[in-house]
């Protein structure tokens, strides 16, 4: 009943290039599946160069944004300065936000496609990938997604609970997220209190016990995948101190020169911290610092162990690696284990088919 008021019967659908041709209806009609960034950029695309178009934006949540709402770090505001601009996008004439509707739930695609002149599908990945390790069902061992999902307030996370009476909490991936997740249980929860982070985070951080952060890459400093800013604010953090393993380093000064601008200086920050002598107020604060994050490459997790109760993770066995010369890695045939109350897992997401409708690569 409620859809049959918002899809509004049209002509026969033809393509989008089409409908600039004078036989065309005058104002084609579009479907926008997904209202986060990807899907405001391209409304606001769409609304400039069809100017007389009507466009509905379709979203699973009953708020938009996406990403930008419920992604971004709480003490990151400026990274969602965008919204300002798709707010203005949202209040057009010619735009329509529907929410609480998912494409194959509560929409089909060929209700879409029979509706709409040109459907355009820009929501993003469903399901984080696994690492398919022995032990990853064990309690705790959680995607980093369900973590930024709670202290964010995504609906449906209102009530989730991390287990951070732990000493150690692992974190599987040296992307930007794994380096958010880490700053977000690691800052005094005064300094959170400032930002818009939810109040179920800050009430599980006061009765935290974590006091030790380790970051688990398979490849060495010239792959991670996190930024120079993500870095500097986690060596600069108040209360903790970095801790790197300093043969990790090796030779890396030597190939500085031929690397890019971005790249560059993100790796001179990675060495300088790694090998080099800190200034003295770095070395007051760090000598001050309970807490402590370190930074361990050449490592792949192997297993995930489970402790005395049988069902919730106590340590993860990692497997030492090697650069190939390539970019890659090699096995060295030596292991270390690691005790950790709480893994998450940071390795990127997959996309799923939402729709039976859609051509999609299971594969892929």
């Amino acid at each position: 009943m409620f859809l049959s008021h918002i899809i509004k019967s049209l002509p026969p659908p033809s393509l989008l290039s089409r409908c600039l041709a004078t036989s065309c209806p005058p104002s084609p009609h579009i479907a926008v599946v997904g209202a986060g960034p990807a899907g405001y950029y391209a409304t606001q695309h769409i609304a400039k160069a069809l100017p007389t178009s009507t466009i509905d934006m379709y979203e699973k949540l009953p708020v938009p944004y996406g990403l930008v709402r419920y992604g971004v770090a709480p003490d990151h505001p400026e990274v969602k300065n965008c919204i300002t601009t798709f707010s203005k996008t949202a209040l057009s004439k010619n735009v329509n936000f529907i929410g609480n509707t998912a494409l194959g739930r509560e929409v089909s695609l060929d209700r879409l496609m029979s509706n709409y002149h040109a459907v355009l599908l820009t929501y993003g990945t469903e399901e984080d990938r696994l690492l398919g390790l022995e032990g990853e069902q064990l309690n705790n061992v959680l995607p980093a997604r369900d973590l930024v999902s709670l202290y964010n307030g995504l609906p449906g996370y209102e009530e989730m609970t991390v287990n951070l009476d732990a000493d150690t909490v692992m974190i599987v991936g040296v992307g930007n997220v794994a380096l958010d997740v880490a700053r977000m249980i690691l800052t005094p929860v005064d300094q959170l209190r400032q930002t818009d982070v939810t109040e179920s985070w800050l009430e599980q951080l006061v009765r935290s016990r974590v006091e030790r952060v380790v970051l688990v890459g398979r490849r060495g400093p010239l792959q991670v995948s996190f930024t120079i800013k993500e870095l500097r604010e986690l060596v600069k953090l108040e209360g903790t101190r970095p801790v790197f393993c300093k043969e990790d380093y090796d030779g890396v000064r030597d190939q500085v020169a031929k690397l890019d601008r971005p790249r560059k200086r993100l790796t001179e920050l990675l060495v300088k911290t790694a090998l080099d002598t800190p200034d003295q107020k770095s070395q007051e604060r760090w000598s001050q610092a309970r807490k402590k994050w370190e930074l361990k490459l050449f490592r792949s997790p192997l297993r995930f162990l489970a402790g005395s109760d049988g069902v919730s993770v106590n340590s993860a066995v990692l497997g030492l690696n090697r650069s190939d010369g390539k970019g890659g890695v090699e096995p060295v045939g030596r292991e270390e284990t690691l005790e950790c109350g709480l893994v998450l897992r940071s390795v990127g997401y997959k996309s799923v088919r939402a729709d039976p409708g859609l051509v999609f690569d299971e594969e892929r």
